[in-house]
Protein backbone atom coordinates (compact mmCIF):
# COMPACT_ATOMS: atom_id res chain seq x y z
CA UNK A 1 0.00 0.00 0.00
CA UNK A 2 0.89 3.35 -1.02
CA UNK A 3 1.25 4.95 2.09
CA UNK A 4 2.81 1.80 4.11
CA UNK A 5 6.54 1.17 5.19
CA UNK A 6 7.92 3.19 2.35
CA UNK A 7 12.13 3.60 2.42
CA UNK A 8 14.06 6.32 2.52
CA UNK A 9 16.33 5.46 0.07
CA UNK A 10 19.88 6.40 -0.46
CA UNK A 11 20.51 9.09 -2.34
CA UNK A 12 16.82 10.45 -2.24
CA UNK A 13 16.34 14.11 -3.84
CA UNK A 14 15.98 16.67 -1.15
CA UNK A 15 12.06 17.57 -1.03
CA UNK A 16 12.23 19.71 1.41
CA UNK A 17 14.82 21.57 -0.07
CA UNK A 18 12.98 21.31 -3.74
CA UNK A 19 9.93 22.44 -1.88
CA UNK A 20 11.35 25.76 -0.40
CA UNK A 21 12.50 26.38 -3.61
CA UNK A 22 9.25 25.73 -5.20
CA UNK A 23 10.58 23.42 -7.81
CA UNK A 24 7.70 21.84 -8.61
CA UNK A 25 9.47 20.29 -11.81
CA UNK A 26 11.72 18.43 -9.33
CA UNK A 27 8.73 16.98 -7.12
CA UNK A 28 6.77 15.96 -10.22
CA UNK A 29 9.85 13.82 -11.08
CA UNK A 30 10.44 12.47 -7.57
CA UNK A 31 7.25 11.49 -7.62
CA UNK A 32 7.81 9.61 -10.92
CA UNK A 33 11.01 8.27 -9.92
CA UNK A 34 11.19 7.26 -6.89
CA UNK A 35 7.37 6.40 -6.04
CA UNK A 36 8.16 3.51 -3.93
CA UNK A 37 10.18 5.62 -1.64
CA UNK A 38 9.25 8.55 1.08
CA UNK A 39 10.77 10.92 -1.10
CA UNK A 40 8.26 10.36 -3.11
CA UNK A 41 5.36 10.25 -0.33
CA UNK A 42 7.01 13.52 0.56
CA UNK A 43 6.68 14.69 -3.11
CA UNK A 44 3.23 14.47 -3.20
CA UNK A 45 2.73 15.76 0.15
CA UNK A 46 4.71 19.00 -1.12
CA UNK A 47 2.91 19.47 -4.11
CA UNK A 48 -0.22 19.33 -2.32
CA UNK A 49 0.96 21.97 0.34
CA UNK A 50 2.21 24.56 -2.67
CA UNK A 51 -0.63 23.82 -5.29
CA UNK A 52 1.20 25.18 -7.95
CA UNK A 53 -0.70 26.28 -11.35
CA UNK A 54 0.09 23.27 -13.44
CA UNK A 55 0.89 20.51 -11.60
CA UNK A 56 -3.23 19.40 -11.76
CA UNK A 57 -2.52 19.09 -15.60
CA UNK A 58 0.70 17.49 -15.24
CA UNK A 59 -0.65 15.41 -13.42
CA UNK A 60 -3.74 14.11 -14.21
CA UNK A 61 -2.83 13.93 -18.21
CA UNK A 62 0.41 12.24 -17.65
CA UNK A 63 1.38 10.44 -14.20
CA UNK A 64 -2.33 9.95 -13.81
CA UNK A 65 -3.04 7.95 -16.40
CA UNK A 66 0.41 7.00 -18.25
CA UNK A 67 2.85 6.04 -14.65
CA UNK A 68 3.76 2.93 -13.37
CA UNK A 69 1.45 1.79 -11.04
CA UNK A 70 2.57 3.08 -7.59
CA UNK A 71 3.20 6.53 -9.87
CA UNK A 72 -0.01 6.96 -10.54
CA UNK A 73 -1.08 6.19 -6.79
CA UNK A 74 0.89 9.05 -5.56
CA UNK A 75 -0.43 10.81 -8.15
CA UNK A 76 -3.74 10.47 -7.23
CA UNK A 77 -2.16 11.53 -3.14
CA UNK A 78 -0.92 14.27 -4.55
CA UNK A 79 -4.00 15.23 -6.26
CA UNK A 80 -6.60 14.98 -3.22
CA UNK A 81 -3.55 16.71 -1.21
CA UNK A 82 -4.09 19.68 -3.85
CA UNK A 83 -7.63 19.64 -3.63
CA UNK A 84 -8.09 20.93 -6.89
CA UNK A 85 -12.09 19.98 -8.43
CA UNK A 86 -10.85 20.28 -11.72
CA UNK A 87 -8.89 16.51 -10.70
CA UNK A 88 -12.51 14.67 -10.01
CA UNK A 89 -13.10 13.89 -14.10
CA UNK A 90 -9.05 12.33 -13.93
CA UNK A 91 -9.91 10.91 -10.53
CA UNK A 92 -13.33 9.19 -11.30
CA UNK A 93 -11.58 7.45 -14.27
CA UNK A 94 -8.95 6.15 -11.87
CA UNK A 95 -11.72 4.26 -9.91
CA UNK A 96 -11.31 1.59 -12.41
CA UNK A 97 -8.06 1.12 -12.49
CA UNK A 98 -6.90 -2.14 -12.35
CA UNK A 99 -4.38 -1.63 -9.54
CA UNK A 100 -5.86 -1.62 -5.53
CA UNK A 101 -4.02 1.29 -4.68
CA UNK A 102 -4.55 3.26 -7.40
CA UNK A 103 -8.32 3.17 -6.85
CA UNK A 104 -7.88 3.18 -3.25
CA UNK A 105 -5.66 6.74 -3.46
CA UNK A 106 -8.69 7.62 -5.84
CA UNK A 107 -11.34 6.84 -3.21
CA UNK A 108 -9.39 8.91 -0.72
CA UNK A 109 -8.67 11.94 -2.93
CA UNK A 110 -12.19 12.15 -3.86
CA UNK A 111 -12.86 12.15 -0.45
CA UNK A 112 -10.47 14.92 0.43
CA UNK A 113 -11.58 17.23 -2.50
CA UNK A 114 -15.33 16.74 -1.08
CA UNK A 115 -17.21 16.88 -4.35
CA UNK A 116 -20.39 15.00 -3.85
CA UNK A 117 -20.96 14.15 -7.54
CA UNK A 118 -18.12 11.59 -7.03
CA UNK A 119 -20.50 10.48 -4.67
CA UNK A 120 -22.60 7.66 -7.05
CA UNK A 121 -18.87 5.98 -8.38
CA UNK A 122 -17.85 5.80 -4.48
CA UNK A 123 -20.72 4.13 -3.49
CA UNK A 124 -20.45 1.01 -6.46
CA UNK A 125 -16.64 0.82 -4.62
CA UNK A 126 -18.30 0.00 -1.52
CA UNK A 127 -18.61 -3.21 -3.42
CA UNK A 128 -15.31 -3.55 -4.68
CA UNK A 129 -13.38 -7.25 -4.33
CA UNK A 130 -10.44 -5.40 -2.05
CA UNK A 131 -11.18 -4.58 1.16
CA UNK A 132 -8.45 -1.76 1.29
CA UNK A 133 -10.27 0.04 -1.68
CA UNK A 134 -14.07 -0.57 0.04
CA UNK A 135 -12.46 1.27 3.09
CA UNK A 136 -11.27 4.03 1.63
CA UNK A 137 -14.04 4.88 -0.09
CA UNK A 138 -16.72 4.15 2.79
CA UNK A 139 -14.00 6.91 4.32
CA UNK A 140 -14.45 9.48 1.41
CA UNK A 141 -18.03 9.09 1.70
CA UNK A 142 -17.99 9.87 5.07
CA UNK A 143 -16.03 13.00 4.45
CA UNK A 144 -18.09 14.59 2.22
CA UNK A 145 -20.63 13.97 4.55
CA UNK A 146 -22.95 11.93 1.78
CA UNK A 147 -26.30 11.33 2.96
CA UNK A 148 -27.35 9.30 0.15
CA UNK A 149 -24.77 6.66 1.40
CA UNK A 150 -26.43 6.20 4.90
CA UNK A 151 -28.25 2.86 3.70
CA UNK A 152 -25.53 1.24 2.09
CA UNK A 153 -23.21 2.13 4.99
CA UNK A 154 -25.66 0.80 7.39
CA UNK A 155 -25.96 -2.60 5.39
CA UNK A 156 -21.74 -2.80 5.55
CA UNK A 157 -22.06 -2.49 8.96
CA UNK A 158 -23.58 -6.62 8.60
CA UNK A 159 -20.64 -7.11 6.46
CA UNK A 160 -18.29 -9.79 8.17
CA UNK A 161 -14.87 -7.76 8.30
CA UNK A 162 -14.30 -5.70 11.17
CA UNK A 163 -12.15 -3.45 9.66
CA UNK A 164 -15.12 -2.10 6.69
CA UNK A 165 -17.79 -2.26 9.83
CA UNK A 166 -15.42 0.34 11.99
CA UNK A 167 -15.09 2.70 8.95
CA UNK A 168 -18.32 2.61 8.29
CA UNK A 169 -19.31 3.35 11.91
CA UNK A 170 -17.02 6.37 11.55
CA UNK A 171 -18.78 7.99 8.10
CA UNK A 172 -22.44 7.67 9.55
CA UNK A 173 -21.27 9.28 12.55
CA UNK A 174 -19.41 12.14 10.62
CA UNK A 175 -22.80 12.59 8.17
CA UNK A 176 -25.18 13.01 11.43
CA UNK A 177 -27.99 13.74 11.40
CA UNK A 178 -29.05 12.17 8.15
CA UNK A 179 -28.48 8.93 9.32
CA UNK A 180 -30.31 9.18 12.47
CA UNK A 181 -33.66 7.58 10.75
CA UNK A 182 -32.09 4.65 9.00
CA UNK A 183 -30.00 3.44 11.93
CA UNK A 184 -33.07 4.04 14.13
CA UNK A 185 -34.57 1.43 11.94
CA UNK A 186 -31.86 -0.63 11.54
CA UNK A 187 -32.23 -1.55 15.69
CA UNK A 188 -35.49 -3.26 14.40
CA UNK A 189 -33.51 -5.38 11.96
CA UNK A 190 -33.81 -8.82 12.44
CA UNK A 191 -30.16 -9.39 12.47
CA UNK A 192 -29.51 -9.18 16.36
CA UNK A 193 -25.43 -7.77 14.76
CA UNK A 194 -27.15 -5.21 13.47
CA UNK A 195 -29.30 -3.87 16.00
CA UNK A 196 -26.54 -3.94 18.33
CA UNK A 197 -23.78 -2.01 15.81
CA UNK A 198 -26.70 0.44 14.51
CA UNK A 199 -27.34 1.46 18.48
CA UNK A 200 -23.69 2.11 19.35
CA UNK A 201 -23.01 4.28 16.16
CA UNK A 202 -26.42 6.11 17.48
CA UNK A 203 -24.42 6.03 21.18
CA UNK A 204 -21.20 7.93 19.27
CA UNK A 205 -23.45 10.46 17.60
CA UNK A 206 -24.68 11.49 21.15
CA UNK A 207 -28.22 12.10 19.22
CA UNK A 208 -30.34 12.33 22.41
CA UNK A 209 -33.51 11.99 20.64
CA UNK A 210 -32.86 8.89 18.79
CA UNK A 211 -31.08 7.09 21.78
CA UNK A 212 -34.35 8.44 24.03
CA UNK A 213 -36.48 6.05 20.77
CA UNK A 214 -34.06 3.46 21.75
CA UNK A 215 -35.57 3.53 25.14
CA UNK A 216 -38.60 1.93 24.25
CA UNK A 217 -36.92 -0.59 22.07
CA UNK A 218 -37.76 -4.87 22.62
CA UNK A 219 -34.34 -5.70 23.30
CA UNK A 220 -33.33 -5.35 26.60
CA UNK A 221 -29.58 -4.87 25.21
CA UNK A 222 -30.22 -1.86 22.72
CA UNK A 223 -32.56 -0.37 26.04
CA UNK A 224 -29.71 -0.74 28.09
CA UNK A 225 -26.79 0.67 25.90
CA UNK A 226 -29.18 3.81 25.04
CA UNK A 227 -29.80 4.07 28.93
CA UNK A 228 -25.59 4.22 28.90
CA UNK A 229 -25.30 6.23 26.00
CA UNK A 230 -27.94 8.90 27.49
CA UNK A 231 -25.36 9.56 30.70
CA UNK A 232 -22.75 10.10 28.36
CA UNK A 233 -25.34 12.98 26.55
CA UNK A 234 -25.24 14.28 29.77
CA UNK A 235 -28.32 16.42 28.69
CA UNK A 236 -31.03 16.79 31.55
CA UNK A 237 -33.95 16.15 29.20
CA UNK A 238 -33.17 12.76 29.66
CA UNK A 239 -33.92 12.66 33.40
CA UNK A 240 -37.66 12.11 32.98
CA UNK A 241 -37.13 9.55 30.27
CA UNK A 242 -34.67 7.52 32.75
CA UNK A 243 -36.85 7.58 35.42
CA UNK A 244 -39.99 5.75 33.68
CA UNK A 245 -36.99 3.19 32.86
CA UNK A 246 -36.24 2.12 36.52
CA UNK A 247 -39.94 0.67 35.87
CA UNK A 248 -38.19 -1.65 33.06
CA UNK A 249 -39.38 -5.43 33.20
CA UNK A 250 -35.95 -6.10 33.14
CA UNK A 251 -33.46 -5.70 36.35
CA UNK A 252 -30.34 -5.12 34.06
CA UNK A 253 -32.07 -2.01 32.62
CA UNK A 254 -33.58 -0.97 36.01
CA UNK A 255 -30.19 -1.17 37.51
CA UNK A 256 -28.58 0.62 34.85
CA UNK A 257 -31.33 3.46 34.75
CA UNK A 258 -30.45 4.07 38.20
CA UNK A 259 -26.90 4.29 37.87
CA UNK A 260 -27.03 6.89 35.03
CA UNK A 261 -29.29 9.07 37.11
CA UNK A 262 -27.05 9.19 39.78
CA UNK A 263 -25.01 10.81 37.69
CA UNK A 264 -27.24 13.59 37.35
CA UNK A 265 -26.55 14.65 40.34
CA UNK A 266 -28.51 17.37 42.06
CA UNK A 267 -31.12 17.96 38.80
CA UNK A 268 -32.48 14.20 39.28
CA UNK A 269 -32.81 14.32 43.18
CA UNK A 270 -36.35 15.28 43.00
CA UNK A 271 -37.55 13.28 40.82
CA UNK A 272 -35.76 10.31 42.30
CA UNK A 273 -37.67 11.34 45.95
CA UNK A 274 -41.08 11.39 44.15
CA UNK A 275 -40.15 7.90 42.36
CA UNK A 276 -39.65 6.87 45.87
CA UNK A 277 -43.22 6.57 46.90
CA UNK A 278 -44.43 5.59 43.19
CA UNK A 279 -46.98 2.64 43.05
CA UNK A 280 -44.52 0.01 41.45
CA UNK A 281 -42.01 -1.53 43.70
CA UNK A 282 -39.31 -1.61 40.94
CA UNK A 283 -39.59 2.14 40.32
CA UNK A 284 -39.28 2.49 44.31
CA UNK A 285 -36.68 -0.07 44.31
CA UNK A 286 -34.40 1.33 41.53
CA UNK A 287 -34.96 4.96 42.92
CA UNK A 288 -33.46 3.65 46.08
CA UNK A 289 -30.64 2.60 44.62
CA UNK A 290 -29.91 5.88 42.53
CA UNK A 291 -30.70 8.07 45.49
CA UNK A 292 -28.04 5.65 47.61
CA UNK A 293 -25.33 5.90 44.70
CA UNK A 294 -25.82 10.05 44.17
CA UNK A 295 -25.13 10.28 47.71
CA UNK A 296 -28.60 12.49 48.15
CA UNK A 297 -28.91 13.21 51.98
CA UNK A 298 -31.91 15.13 51.69
CA UNK A 299 -33.71 11.24 50.80
CA UNK A 300 -32.49 9.68 54.33
CA UNK A 301 -35.70 10.54 56.02
CA UNK A 302 -37.62 8.99 53.39
CA UNK A 303 -35.32 6.25 52.73
CA UNK A 304 -35.76 5.49 56.84
CA UNK A 305 -39.69 5.30 55.64
CA UNK A 306 -38.99 2.62 53.22
CA UNK A 307 -37.00 0.26 55.59
CA UNK A 308 -39.55 0.56 58.34
CA UNK A 309 -42.43 0.44 56.12
CA UNK A 310 -42.80 -0.45 52.37
CA UNK A 311 -44.38 -3.34 51.92
CA UNK A 312 -42.23 -5.15 49.20
CA UNK A 313 -39.12 -6.69 50.42
CA UNK A 314 -36.73 -5.81 48.11
CA UNK A 315 -37.52 -1.96 47.84
CA UNK A 316 -36.46 -2.08 52.05
CA UNK A 317 -33.01 -3.90 51.05
CA UNK A 318 -32.13 -1.32 48.46
CA UNK A 319 -33.44 1.49 51.00
CA UNK A 320 -30.90 0.28 53.65
CA UNK A 321 -28.35 -0.37 51.63
CA UNK A 322 -28.76 3.47 49.95
CA UNK A 323 -28.65 4.78 53.82
CA UNK A 324 -25.33 2.68 54.03
CA UNK A 325 -23.60 4.54 50.81
CA UNK A 326 -25.11 7.95 51.63
CA UNK A 327 -23.87 7.37 55.15
CA UNK A 328 -26.34 8.32 57.53
CA UNK A 329 -25.84 7.85 60.71
CA UNK A 330 -28.83 9.10 62.39
CA UNK A 331 -30.23 6.11 60.65
CA UNK A 332 -28.21 3.57 62.90
CA UNK A 333 -30.67 2.82 64.97
CA UNK A 334 -33.29 2.05 62.29
CA UNK A 335 -30.47 -0.47 60.48
CA UNK A 336 -29.37 -2.21 63.74
CA UNK A 337 -33.52 -3.01 64.03
CA UNK A 338 -33.38 -4.31 60.48
CA UNK A 339 -30.35 -6.22 60.68
CA UNK A 340 -32.22 -8.16 63.73
CA UNK A 341 -35.60 -8.44 62.14
CA UNK A 342 -37.46 -9.04 58.91
CA UNK A 343 -36.77 -11.22 55.65
CA UNK A 344 -32.86 -12.02 55.36
CA UNK A 345 -32.28 -9.97 52.44
CA UNK A 346 -33.67 -6.51 54.57
CA UNK A 347 -31.04 -8.11 57.20
CA UNK A 348 -27.93 -8.45 55.38
CA UNK A 349 -28.83 -5.36 53.23
CA UNK A 350 -29.11 -3.10 57.37
CA UNK A 351 -25.87 -5.47 57.82
CA UNK A 352 -23.82 -4.27 55.15
CA UNK A 353 -25.44 -0.49 55.10
CA UNK A 354 -23.46 -0.30 59.22
CA UNK A 355 -20.56 -1.52 58.07
CA UNK A 356 -20.54 0.83 55.40
CA UNK A 357 -21.42 4.03 57.74
CA UNK A 358 -17.83 2.75 59.86
CA UNK A 359 -19.74 4.04 63.53
CA UNK A 360 -18.15 1.64 66.30
CA UNK A 361 -21.32 1.90 67.92
CA UNK A 362 -22.57 -0.77 65.28
CA UNK A 363 -20.00 -3.33 66.47
CA UNK A 364 -21.94 -5.01 68.79
CA UNK A 365 -24.89 -5.69 66.24
CA UNK A 366 -21.77 -7.08 63.53
CA UNK A 367 -20.74 -9.02 65.91
CA UNK A 368 -24.10 -11.07 66.52
CA UNK A 369 -25.10 -10.62 63.10
CA UNK A 370 -22.22 -13.52 62.74
CA UNK A 371 -24.51 -15.83 64.90
CA UNK A 372 -27.51 -15.17 62.47
CA UNK A 373 -29.27 -18.12 61.23
CA UNK A 374 -29.13 -17.48 57.23
CA UNK A 375 -25.53 -17.48 55.93
CA UNK A 376 -26.01 -14.20 53.33
CA UNK A 377 -26.29 -12.19 56.70
CA UNK A 378 -22.98 -14.03 58.29
CA UNK A 379 -21.43 -13.32 55.22
CA UNK A 380 -22.86 -9.85 54.98
CA UNK A 381 -21.52 -9.37 58.83
CA UNK A 382 -18.33 -10.45 58.03
CA UNK A 383 -17.89 -8.00 55.16
CA UNK A 384 -19.32 -4.84 57.07
CA UNK A 385 -16.05 -6.25 60.33
CA UNK A 386 -13.70 -5.56 57.96
CA UNK A 387 -15.08 -2.26 56.50
CA UNK A 388 -15.24 -0.61 60.23
CA UNK A 389 -11.55 -0.81 60.98
CA UNK A 390 -11.66 -1.93 64.10
CA UNK A 391 -8.85 -4.50 66.02
CA UNK A 392 -12.07 -6.11 67.89
CA UNK A 393 -13.40 -7.40 65.16
CA UNK A 394 -10.21 -9.87 64.39
CA UNK A 395 -11.92 -12.70 67.03
CA UNK A 396 -15.32 -12.40 65.52
CA UNK A 397 -13.90 -13.32 61.73
CA UNK A 398 -11.58 -15.68 62.47
CA UNK A 399 -15.08 -17.81 64.09
CA UNK A 400 -16.51 -16.68 60.74
CA UNK A 401 -13.52 -18.34 58.93
CA UNK A 402 -14.63 -22.13 60.55
CA UNK A 403 -18.52 -21.37 59.71
CA UNK A 404 -20.35 -24.50 57.92
CA UNK A 405 -20.82 -22.50 54.75
CA UNK A 406 -18.05 -21.52 52.41
CA UNK A 407 -19.46 -18.88 51.57
CA UNK A 408 -19.22 -17.17 54.79
CA UNK A 409 -15.52 -18.54 55.73
CA UNK A 410 -14.39 -16.33 52.09
CA UNK A 411 -16.06 -13.04 53.30
CA UNK A 412 -14.32 -13.87 56.53
CA UNK A 413 -10.54 -14.23 55.20
CA UNK A 414 -11.53 -11.21 52.53
CA UNK A 415 -11.82 -9.10 55.58
CA UNK A 416 -9.24 -10.07 57.82
CA UNK A 417 -6.75 -9.63 55.25
CA UNK A 418 -8.10 -5.93 54.65
CA UNK A 419 -7.76 -5.73 58.11
CA UNK A 420 -4.50 -6.61 58.07
CA UNK A 421 -3.66 -7.81 61.52
CA UNK A 422 -0.96 -10.06 62.01
CA UNK A 423 -2.97 -12.07 64.43
CA UNK A 424 -5.13 -13.96 61.82
CA UNK A 425 -1.90 -15.38 60.30
CA UNK A 426 -2.19 -18.57 62.06
CA UNK A 427 -5.86 -19.41 61.28
CA UNK A 428 -5.84 -17.79 57.65
CA UNK A 429 -2.91 -20.52 56.97
CA UNK A 430 -5.59 -23.05 58.35
CA UNK A 431 -7.69 -21.46 55.70
CA UNK A 432 -5.58 -21.48 53.06
CA UNK A 433 -5.81 -25.40 52.89
CA UNK A 434 -9.76 -25.12 52.87
CA UNK A 435 -11.35 -27.77 50.64
CA UNK A 436 -13.04 -24.80 48.60
CA UNK A 437 -11.07 -23.43 46.15
CA UNK A 438 -12.41 -20.04 46.64
CA UNK A 439 -11.89 -20.18 50.38
CA UNK A 440 -8.49 -21.35 50.77
CA UNK A 441 -7.46 -18.72 47.45
CA UNK A 442 -9.64 -15.89 49.89
CA UNK A 443 -6.94 -17.03 52.94
CA UNK A 444 -3.74 -17.28 51.00
CA UNK A 445 -4.71 -13.90 49.21
CA UNK A 446 -4.93 -12.16 52.57
CA UNK A 447 -2.00 -13.80 54.50
CA UNK A 448 0.03 -12.48 51.32
CA UNK A 449 -1.06 -9.05 52.56
CA UNK A 450 -1.00 -8.82 55.66
CA UNK A 451 3.09 -10.58 55.41
CA UNK A 452 3.33 -7.69 53.04
CA UNK A 453 2.20 -4.58 56.10
CA UNK A 454 5.03 -6.74 58.45
CA UNK A 455 8.43 -5.96 58.88
CA UNK A 456 10.64 -8.81 58.08
CA UNK A 457 11.42 -11.15 60.82
CA UNK A 458 7.49 -10.67 62.60
CA UNK A 459 6.05 -13.05 60.99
Amino acid sequence: MAERGLPAAPGSPPVGEMESRQDIAGLLRTLSERPFTRAGQEAAAALGRLKPPGAVEALTTRWLVAGSPPVRAQAARALGKIADPSAVPHLLRALDDEVTNVRAEAARALGLIGDKSAAPALMRLLNDPDIYVRQQAVEALGVMGESAAVVPLIELLRAGDAAVRSKAAQALVRIGAPAVEPLLQATTDADADLRWRATEVLDRMGSRDALLCTLRHPDPAIRTRAVQALSRVGDVGAIEPLVTMLGDEVEVVRRVAAETLSGFGEPAAQVLLEALVDADPRRRQAAAEALGLAGVEQAAGRLVTRVLHDDDTTVRAAAATALGRIGVKGAISVLEQAARVGPVEVRAAAVMALGRIGDGMAFAHLAAALRDEAPAVRSAACTALGLLGDPRVTEHLLRGLVDAVPAVREAAAHALGRLGDPAAISGLTAAAEDADIHVSRAARKALFAIRGRIAPGRA
